[in-house]
Parts: C-alpha cells; structure tokens; sequence
C-alpha cells in the first residue's frame, strides 16, 4: 500500500484532475456501503468497471488539460504518416 500511496501522491502533482476521480471513487465506495446496507448488492464487475473508468477519465482529462495528451495524438499520427509514406 506504501508503494501505491507513493505512486498516487507523485501522480496528483502532474495529473490535475486524478484527485478529483479519486474523490469519485471514494464517494462511489460510500455509496456502495450504504446500498449494502440496504441489502441491495453491486456486483465486484460494476465495482471494477466503475473504479476503472473513474482512473482513466481523470488520467485522460488530465492529458488533455496539459496538452500533453493532444502531442501524443499528434506524434502517433505523424508516425503513422510517415510509415504509409514508406
């Protein structure tokens, strides 16, 4: 958990909005508690499926908002150029 915390808070620093998907996340869980409480279950898929796309919405809006995902995309397409010019 240690490691993980530490990949976490290094990734906060550069990924803007991953803390607030990490917020959604937490907020999702207690949500989940309190339908369990209720008897009403959700599934470890739904939970999985969930906490997946919560990580990678923040990851990719963060590159987005850094411009950093829009030079990605950009280098990808120019590669792909240049191997069909070949």
């Amino acid at each position: 958990l240690r490691s993980l915390y530490l990949l976490l808070s290094k990734s906060v620093e550069t990924l803007y909005y991953l803390r607030h998907a990490v917020a959604l996340i937490l907020l999702f869980v207690g949500l989940k508690m309190v339908a369990e409480f209720f008897h009403i279950e959700v599934g470890a898929a739904v939970s999985l499926a969930v906490i997946v796309l919560l990580l990678t919405g923040g990851t990719v809006a963060s590159l987005a908002r850094n411009g950093t995902l829009s030079f990605a995309i950009s280098s990808a397409a120019a590669a792909r150029a240049d191997q069909s010019a070949v």
